[in-house]
């Protein structure tokens, strides 16, 4: 476990110091907008929460991966995890793909 541990530690390092981020850009980042890019909806998958995204930009098509939770279980804090994925053109608007 222990060279699981440092292997990991090693690449993340490498990966961390290979990219050439400029993190003064960070600070100017600025919401768009006011309201969630995706809501729960429908009685399914999502019908309870979804949250958790990441992107990535794939042939200038923005892929979003999030996870969203149902109300499956006995009390509020229970209910089965799951993953979405939505595409969007510009940012904005996003089409979450059938399950």
């Amino acid at each position: 476990m222990k060279s699981f541990f440092t292997i990991f530690i090693i690449c993340f390092s490498i990966t961390v110091l290979s990219l050439n981020l400029d993190f003064e850009k960070l600070y100017e980042i600025e919401r768009i907008s006011d309201y969630p890019i995706l809501l729960p909806e429908g009685i399914g998958f999502e019908s309870k929460a979804v949250f958790n995204p990441g992107t990535s930009v794939v042939d200038d098509v923005i892929k979003l991966i999030y996870r969203a939770e149902d109300w499956a279980g006995v009390n509020k804090w229970n209910g089965t995890s799951s993953l979405g994925i939505a595409e969007s053109k510009d940012g904005i608007l996003f089409k979450k793909e059938a399950t």
